[in-house]
């Protein structure tokens, strides 16, 4: 992952060429292109990849190429992204100047060349195997409530 450039100082983030998310200091920040992502149940996810203890490893499926990823309890969501080819991800270590306190996290963007189809269908289907992933890691998947 390398860092990221700044074009100036006076030039917002979300207006670089390809911005389509960012995490801050854990925070997610999701563009357009990525919105699918906030509705997944990161929290309770984390926490049921770090009780099962070992690295997760995901395929992402229903693409005309294999993506494999792997990833352990509370990675940054830019540790998933980076793996994904329709997506480059930047790492920010914050404004120079303004000191410790001033935060860092990584920044998405759509890698060069890529269309808005591949990036969509790559996202998506990120999003099937994590809904997979977590179904599989669930309590609830060995005894399935009732209906009454």
């Amino acid at each position: 992952m390398e860092e990221l450039d700044l074009i100036d100082e006076d030039t917002p983030i979300e207006e670089y060429p390809g911005y389509c998310g960012m995490t801050w200091d854990g925070e997610l920040y999701l563009g357009p292109e990525l919105k699918i992502l906030e509705d997944f149940d990161w929290s309770s996810y984390w926490d049921l990849v770090s009780e099962h203890g070992e690295p997760r490893r995901i395929s992402l499926l229903g693409l005309p190429y294999a993506v494999k990823c792997e990833f352990e309890a509370y990675s940054d969501l830019a540790v998933l992204l980076d793996q994904i080819p329709s997506i480059q991800v930047k790492y920010d270590n914050g404004p120079k100047d303004a000191g410790p306190a001033s935060g860092e996290g990584y920044v998405f963007f759509i890698a060069d060349g890529v269309g808005m189809e591949s990036l969509t269908a790559e996202v998506s289907a990120l999003k099937a195997a994590l809904d997979k992933d977590l179904q599989s890691l669930s309590p609830f998947n060995e005894f399935p409530p009732r209906k009454e």
